[in-house]
């Protein structure tokens, strides 16, 4: 008994691993990317999927640098740790709502886990040039991820010196992925969100103000491969730099 046991728990450990690895699935023609998160969406009641990798935030990044990269993990950790009240009063209009019973909890955060944010795929699998070229340039791609961007091309980004690292070359692929499986699971669940992104600073042939590879506009081009599709995007969370669209980039 005892061993037939640990060939069941062996069996569903097998079929978690199956569940949860990377995997490629097929959604009205469109290719979606996706290592699975522990908990389905239609089983998560709590909110719609979100899209978190943790390298969006750079590691090892210079402390006093001007732009925030912490920001990213802090709003991972925010949604995990900190309490949302504001459940609590939505339920109080849910039908079968238990005011006394809630009120004796603790409130919990958002996010329950960790395993609960769906992850982009890892960059070496991620099908790079054929998800974002076009609309990027696949010039100024294949010079961005070999690290040979000009001088000035990095001082416009911003990033300077730390445009070449691995790091940031992975976390900025990373966090495209994740605004493209966003998108993808938006399309199939009706609503998601990605933590990092909103990148719409850069053009197709070059980087600017902290952006380099534009993921709005790749997402856009991905999300109307049929004709007549439309694509809103809303990114109000940066100001500044309103004309590095150029006309031919819309």
């Amino acid at each position: 008994q005892h061993k037939q046991q640990q060939q069941q728990q062996q069996h569903q450990q097998h079929q978690q691993r199956q569940l949860y690895e990377p995997r490629d699935i097929f959604l009205d023609g469109g290719l979606l990317t996706n290592t699975r998160p522990s908990l389905h969406p239609n089983d998560n009641t709590r909110h719609a999927p979100m899209v978190y990798h943790d390298l969006y935030s750079c590691p090892n990044w210079p402390v006093k640098h001007t732009f925030p990269m912490a920001k990213f993990k802090e709003t991972a950790l925010s949604l995990l740790h900190d309490t949302d009240e504001f459940l609590l009063v939505e339920n109080e209009h849910h039908h079968d709502y238990d005011y006394e019973h809630t009120r004796k909890e603790t409130p919990t955060p958002l996010v329950l886990s960790p395993t609960h944010f769906h992850r982009p795929l890892p960059t070496s699998i991620f099908p790079t040039t054929a998800f974002l070229s076009p609309p990027i340039d696949p010039t100024f791609l294949r010079t961005f991820l070999s690290s040979d961007l000009t001088y000035e091309q990095r001082r416009i980004i911003g990033f300077r010196e730390h445009t070449a690292r691995p790091e940031l070359i992975e976390r900025t692929l990373l966090e495209v992925a994740g605004t493209i499986l966003a998108a993808q699971l938006a399309v199939r669940y009706g609503l998601a969100s990605n933590l990092a992104g909103g990148t719409h600073h850069a053009t197709s042939g070059a980087g600017r103000g902290f952006t380099i590879l534009n993921d709005l506009a790749a997402v856009a081009r991905l999300m109307t491969w049929k004709e007549g599709d439309d694509v809103l995007t809303n990114d109000n969370g940066r100001g500044g730099d309103v004309d590095s669209v150029e006309d031919g980039d819309r």
